[in-house]
């Protein structure tokens, strides 16, 4: 989207997340690009220095997966092209982080690694990369921060300090929800990865209330936001899921205060829920009652 705002005016103080600001004026969205090179495009990043969108896309069993830059100037978004690509390192890739380390510039990219026939990770190639940007913008050889266990199938990415903060939906041990208690699937656990790879991944948080724990950023300081997809509301279609997944349900979003550091440690407070409001027309009818009657 493109106008001229502030991220204050898009994003307000964490105790006014649940409100509704409905004077504010959103600029209307508008098409970047359709078709190749992008294959189901999930996670999207600009980079420090507004110069490039950087998109992480996980492929399909037709097109491996890849990451895609856009060029920014002067304010416009130009043509996409794929940065990196290559099946043999990179399997699978929904979220990407670019930023600087020791004044290189680099693309940090969380692989969820392969799946099963049935769909179900499997923490085999699951692993962070860290990927040079060279000077002429064509991707460096890539680096192994981290692969294998803890880790399954690491999504999300946000970065705290020399930390990045790495979420995996299917990391933490089998748990059901209570309508559905004959459902087991993972749980989330949110990671604490050392940028230079010194150690292993450490869990900040697992369990109660995250069912499905993807997206995670920080773009509000000292706070730490996180998207659920299956938290929220029952699945309205009755469809009760498969083996190995969480039952479908609406998605929720959770804000982390963090509170500092502890034995070198990110110190996250208590997540906080933050109710997401829809407003739209709704239709009722019930019978016996007409549209005309006073009630």
């Amino acid at each position: 989207a493109t106008g001229d705002f502030s991220l204050g005016q898009v994003i307000s103080p964490p105790e006014e997340w649940t409100r509704v600001d409905r004077e504010l004026e959103w600029p209307a969205p508008r098409l970047l690009h359709q078709g190749l090179p992008l294959v189901s495009p999930r996670g999207i990043m600009m980079n420090d220095a507004h110069d490039a969108l950087w998109v992480g896309a996980p492929g399909n069993s037709t097109y491996p997966a890849r990451i895609i830059r856009f060029p920014i100037a002067d304010g416009q978004v130009g043509a996409p092209s794929v940065f990196f690509m290559d099946s043999s390192i990179l399997i699978q890739a929904k979220w990407v982080m670019p930023t600087t380390i020791n004044g290189q510039d680099v693309i940090i990219v969380p692989d969820q690694g392969e799946e099963d026939s049935n769909g179900m990770f499997t923490g085999v190639g699951a692993k962070v990369l860290i990927i040079p940007i060279n000077p002429d913008g064509s991707a460096g050889m890539p680096a192994t921060i981290w692969e294998g266990a803890p880790l399954v199938c690491p999504t999300g990415i946000a970065l705290v300090g020399d930390y990045a903060l790495i979420t995996d939906p299917c990391a933490g041990p089998m748990i059901s929800r209570s309508e559905l208690p004959s459902v087991k699937f993972p749980s989330s656990i949110l990671f604490a990865l050392k940028l230079d790879g010194s150690r292993p991944p450490v869990s900040l948080y697992q369990g109660h209330p995250f069912t499905s724990m993807i997206g995670v950023c920080t773009a509000v300081p000292g706070t730490v936001l996180v998207n659920d997809t299956d938290a929220g509301r029952l699945d309205p279609t009755s469809s009760g899921g498969h083996p190995g997944f969480a039952p479908p349900a609406g998605a929720e979003k959770f804000i982390f205060s963090i509170l500092g550091r502890h034995a070198d440690l990110p110190v996250l407070g208590e997540p906080k829920r933050q109710p997401i409001y829809e407003e739209g027309p709704l239709a009722f009818s019930f019978s016996g009652i007409a549209a005309s009657d006073r009630i």
